[in-house]
């Protein structure tokens, strides 16, 4: 049952990966509008990139929600030492950090 528990796992956090990594496309696609918008600035400038921001900010907030619930999902399977450092560490370009091959 164990292994069956952990297929599901795996295939669960793989899905939500891929869904991070599109979010991560759609920021990157925001960037091309965003740049344009400010090397030839118009009279619709300011609301353009308010508007592109709020979406930007929205996917990014998004995309670290999406980090926390495969942190949540993947916490239970962990042996109790490494869930003490893996609830230390902070999500940054790595769900567990950077630095997590050290500190392990």
């Amino acid at each position: 049952m164990e292994a069956l528990e952990n297929e599901a796992l795996k295939k669960t956090d793989s899905f939500l990966s891929k869904l991070q990594d599109q979010l991560g496309s759609a920021l990157s696609a925001l960037a091309v509008p965003l740049d344009s918008m400010f090397s030839k600035p118009s009279e619709n400038t300011n609301s353009l990139v308010d508007n592109l921001m709020i979406a930007g900010k929205l996917f990014v907030d998004m995309h670290h929600t999406i980090s926390l619930h495969r942190r949540f999902l993947i916490g239970p399977s962990l042996n109790p030492a490494l869930k003490k450092i893996v609830e230390e560490s902070k999500i940054d370009s790595l769900l567990y950090g950077e630095d997590f091959p050290e500190r392990l």
